[in-house]
């Protein structure tokens, strides 16, 4: 059995597949198409490329190692699986899972779909202008690499394709013919989609964020024979000269994959952008009408068409899918690196709302959880994470003088140092507060006793320390009509179970819980408010897995998670959760 290794075209035998040094180029000699130096001398005759009669595109045949392409249910057929692990909630439609790793929490779950090979989701566009593609540009970013790390490669280009080969700059993650691993990396490849040669360039590795400008050029053409160049603009060993060719004339954005058998094994973010898509046709620019073609939904990835222009186009290839209004998403067990992509990504990408973030320890080492949702009616804020004692204070320098009111303020101690997260809201007409941080706890009930006999309210407490000295962080605010409300900080495990068996039997309810240790051993403060609640749910002292057992059992109810917390008692994590129907 022939050796199959992986190209752009799918898997094809070792032999079929090859090197182009620097400095050579393809040749098409009749029917064969052969590798010569830039003088035009002979180095090597290749295979022959027969050239199909439909124009039609040929995506690529040979999508497995094995004997052929694996069965695969349709997505009609892939049924909701109760249970599992929840990251977030896509309303109206559950998509499928996008597990990480034991401490990520999951999206509403399906029954696992088998590999997913070929190419995923693209766009496409035909050049019948009458005269020759004579420049197509794409600009991208290279993406965040996977939150798994499986067996899987990942390509993403812009492409122009005749009827058999195709001509590309790609970036790639995982390995190819062409070498890689679990790193991005990129090369110019001419490649056959079904039984014939395929070749590329050096690979060259490239980091996450670097800008990419992938353009294949028309360098003359005699006839019905043409020369092009393909290269990553400013990137050395990429340039892959061709001649003598068939016409080029289907224009393609694409993300194709191969071995992806969890939706975490895609780039750990929501979509790549594929922007300032250029495309001539000699001196004109013809009118360009991308098709959109979405071959694998497994995880909702689809493709958009932003703009079609042919000087500034701009196509999305999204890797899994959008969420609708009141979807949510919900991470625990961050570094700060990870939740800042997190962020990134669910605000940038998808148009979220951060509603609580917590930082905590897990040895010498900051973690964070956070619950995103999408709301269109959200107030403009902002978000900080990691900040000092007197980094944080600046910010009640800098942001109420734009009209900013702090709504959580979090604490957390790492290393013997407090550190602090904060959420801000922009509110028209917002109300009169008062915020502290780093109190003592009689600091703390006593600007308690001040400021709730001047008629403010406490909407937010945070216990941190670890020592036996806690330390405290609160927002209160003063508004009209606000509900009857009771709080309490330095209870036990048990005294906290008591006071909230008291309170919720009167009518309260917890709308803020936060666990701290204190020489080993774990506090809790907490706001309870009596108003005309939601269904609701209430968890404190959770271990890691516990808490990650309620994303399997509360969202099948209904339920989505309003506040999550997260502390260290001694060398343990824990967390509390808020939940309302």
């Amino acid at each position: 059995m022939a050796n199959l290794v992986l190209t752009p075209g799918g898997y094809k035998p070792s032999e079929l597949v090859h090197h182009v040094p620097t400095g050579h180029i393809l040749q098409m000699r009749e029917n064969k198409i052969v590798l010569a130096r830039s003088n035009g001398e002979l180095v090597r005759e290749f295979e022959s490329i027969e050239r199909k009669v439909s124009r039609t595109p040929l995506m690529p045949a040979n999508l497995s190692k094995l004997a052929g392409p694996p069965a695969r249910p349709l997505s009609s057929d892939l049924l909701q699986r109760p249970g599992g692990n929840f990251l977030g909630r896509l309303p109206p439609k559950p998509r499928m899972r996008v597990r990480a790793n034991s401490t990520v929490l999951e999206a509403p779950q399906v029954v696992p779909f088998p590999v997913v090979d070929g190419w995923i989701v693209y766009s496409g566009w035909t050049n019948n202008s009458g005269q020759p593609i004579s420049r197509f540009a794409t600009t991208w970013v290279v993406p965040p690499a996977p939150e798994t790390e499986g067996d899987q490669t990942i390509f993403l280009f812009n492409g122009i394709q005749n009827s058999t080969m195709i001509y590309q700059p790609v970036l790639q993650w995982g390995p190819s013919a062409a070498g890689g691993g679990k790193r991005w990396s990129i090369a110019s490849w001419y490649a056959d989609g079904q039984t014939g040669p395929s070749f590329h360039t050096d690979l060259i590795d490239v980091n996450v964020g670097d800008t990419l400008v992938g353009i294949m050029t028309l360098t003359g053409h005699n006839g019905a024979k043409f020369d092009y160049s393909c290269e990553f603009h400013g990137i050395a060993n990429t340039t892959l000269p061709i001649s003598q060719v068939e016409e080029l004339t289907w224009a393609n954005e694409t993300l194709e994959a191969y071995g992806v058998t969890d939706c975490s094994q895609y780039p750990a973010t929501s979509k790549t952008v594929m922007r300032s898509i250029a495309i001539s046709t000699g001196t004109a620019t013809p009118n360009l009408s991308w098709t959109v073609n979405d071959a694998h939904t497994e995880c909702g990835g689809h493709t958009k068409i932003i703009s079609n222009s042919n000087t500034d186009g701009n196509v999305e290839l999204w890797y899994r899918g959008e969420y609708g209004e009141g979807g949510w998403e919900a991470r625990h067990g961050l570094t700060g690196q990870q939740y800042q992509a997190k962020f990134d990504d669910l605000v940038g990408n998808q148009g979220m709302q951060l509603i609580c973030v917590s930082g905590y320890a897990d040895g010498n080492d900051a973690r964070y959880a956070a619950i995103w949702r999408k709301n269109a009616a959200h107030p403009a804020w902002l978000a900080r994470h990691g900040l000092s004692s007197a980094q944080h204070q600046q910010l009640f320098a800098d942001l109420p003088p734009q009209g900013y009111t702090p709504v959580l303020v979090n604490g957390y101690t790492v290393n013997g140092h407090d550190l602090y997260a904060s959420i801000w809201h922009k509110l028209p007409n917002g109300p009169a507060w008062a915020a502290r941080h780093g109190l003592s706890a009689a600091q703390y009930q006593q600007a308690f006793d001040d400021l709730t006999h001047q008629g403010y309210m406490p909407v937010w407490v945070s216990g941190y320390g670890g020592g036996g000295d806690p330390r405290f962080a609160a927002v209160w605010h003063k508004k009209p009509n606000q509900p009857a409300w009771a709080a309490r900080h330095g209870l036990t495990s048990a005294d906290y179970q008591q006071t909230f068996d008291q309170l919720t039997a009167q009518g309260y309810r917890p709308v803020v819980v936060s666990g701290y240790g204190v020489n080993g051993s774990a506090r809790y403060a907490a706001i309870f408010v009596k108003d005309n609640p939601p269904a609701w749910q209430a968890r404190h002292g959770l271990t890691p897995s516990q808490y990650q057992q309620l994303y399997a059992d509360l969202p099948p109810q209904g339920y989505r998670p309003e506040q999550v917390n997260g502390y260290a008692v001694g060398s343990n994590t824990r967390f509390t959760s808020l939940w309302e129907k």
